[in-house]
């Protein structure tokens, strides 16, 4: 396996897992422009492999490098509604907005089409594209790795609250310092970073005001999952808006991994049953009723129906069949119409 990235991007621990080919990059057009030139120069001289692009610029390099039979198989991978974006974003003008958006609807109908095969994010993206793809698509959710935990909750009579994530204006903070001047009797536990200064200041004043809230600061992913078995209550209230209720808060399956009852939003894409393994709730006045009401053997009884919905169903394992199982049908298709035996090889290799 081959990792194509820029340099300043990749991972330490993966340096020594896979062949990487670092990419000078930077912010800039021309510089995100020259990446895909560099790419495509590197992608021309494969033969028969598989190819899986992730970042939305990168669908324009299909055009030059289907101009070569090298039997590659082409695959994108399609985590976010991009043109949407486009028109929620505040950092391009009003009056742009419109026409790069109806830009991007056409890249994808006239480019994604020139992929074997697509892989989306939700069932939102795959409904959008499956017309268009006519079939040659598979949904793959971002599940996290399964990992046997150990609960490691106190038992005071008040359970504890966390959130974990960006700690914006709409992602939730209002409602959260809400939720916590509600509950002074309980700890809430705060892991991320503001963005505006704006929101730094309040954050600043509500933990003067509330002398419960517990804040972390940036927590890595590795140390987060060391720290949240230990907390009763994991918290997803980000406002339900154009931006938000389509996308998956992949918070809340950190929080079942950890076994945590899960306390979401209405409106947002939740996997949360209320009663079995938390609730949906229609803001803070509601989240406190339910954390008042919740008895410690509801707890016990939530956590580990959230521990087994992550064994069984919502983990990596299970997703990276689907991803195999996709890559394997692109190469079928693509054998059907092509040359065969570096098809042939590269199903060896999956098997």
């Amino acid at each position: 396996m081959t990792l194509l990235c820029q340099e300043e991007k990749i991972p330490e621990k993966f340096k020594s897992e896979v062949k990487i080919v670092p990419l000078k990059g930077g912010e800039s057009k021309l510089s995100r422009l020259r990446l895909i030139a560099s790419i495509v120069k590197i992608l021309i001289k494969e033969r028969g492999a598989v190819i899986i692009f992730h970042d939305f610029e990168l669908l324009y390099a299909i055009l030059m490098l289907r101009m070569f039979n090298n039997g590659n198989t082409y695959i994108f991978d399609m985590h976010e509604d991009y043109p949407s974006q486009i028109l929620l974003t505040k950092k391009i003008n009003a009056y742009l907005k419109p026409i790069i958006y109806v830009f991007l609807m056409i890249s994808e109908i006239l480019m994604l089409p020139m992929f074997d095969w697509l892989f989306t994010a939700d069932d939102f993206l795959k409904n959008k594209y499956k017309n268009l793809m006519k079939n040659r698509i598979t949904t793959l959710f971002n599940f996290p790795n399964f990992r046997q935990v150990s609960r490691n909750s106190q038992s005071s009579k008040n359970l504890s609250l966390a959130y974990a994530g960006g700690l914006y204006f709409e992602r939730g903070l209002k409602e959260l310092v809400s939720l916590a001047s509600k509950l002074r009797e309980n700890e809430m536990h705060l892991f991320g970073r503001t963005f505006t200064k704006e929101e730094d200041l309040f954050l600043k004043k509500a933990l003067e005001d509330n002398s419960n809230i517990r804040y972390h600061g940036y927590t890595s992913y590795s140390d987060l999952l060391e720290i949240l078995p230990s907390i009763d209550i994991g918290l997803v209230l980000m406002n339900a808006n154009k931006k938000f209720r389509r996308n998956i808060s992949v918070k809340q399956f950190d929080y079942m991994l950890c076994g945590m009852p899960v306390i979401i939003k209405s409106g947002l894409v939740s996997f949360v049953k209320d009663n079995e393994n938390g609730f949906n709730v229609s803001g803070a006045d509601e989240a406190a009723e339910r954390i008042i009401n919740m008895k410690r053997d509801d707890l016990k009884r939530m956590s580990l129906n959230n521990m087994s919905r992550i064994r069984e169903k919502y983990n990596w394992n299970n997703e990276s069949l689907k991803m195999i199982d996709g890559i394997k049908k692109a190469i079928s298709l693509k054998g059907a119409s092509e040359s065969q035996e570096p098809h042939q090889a590269l199903q060896g290799k999956l098997q």
